[in-house]
């Protein structure tokens, strides 16, 4: 559960199959690949959304903040819930 369904807009899908192909292309199982895009994305719809709806434009400017906080062992347990 990400905590939010700000990420149901038009375009976060395909946010969603660029995550997910690039790590397939990186040499990922598929498994592996759907379950850190999903991971990824919803962490970065919680970065961007801050209690409000959000575009795929916002959501692909997430990815990087997103992608640090797992590199660095942050995870989305640790980042605190906007208010909705």
């Amino acid at each position: 559960d990400a905590g939010s369904s700000w990420a149901a807009t038009a375009g976060a899908g395909d946010v969603l199959a660029g995550i997910a192909g690039s790590l397939l292309a990186a040499g990922r199982s598929p498994q592996e690949a759907g379950a850190w895009a999903a991971r990824v994305h919803a962490h970065a719809a919680l970065l961007a959304s801050r209690g409000a709806p959000i575009g795929a434009s916002a959501l692909l400017a997430a990815l990087r903040p997103a992608i640090r906080e797992f590199a660095t062992g942050r995870t989305a347990a640790e980042t605190p819930t906007p208010p909705r």
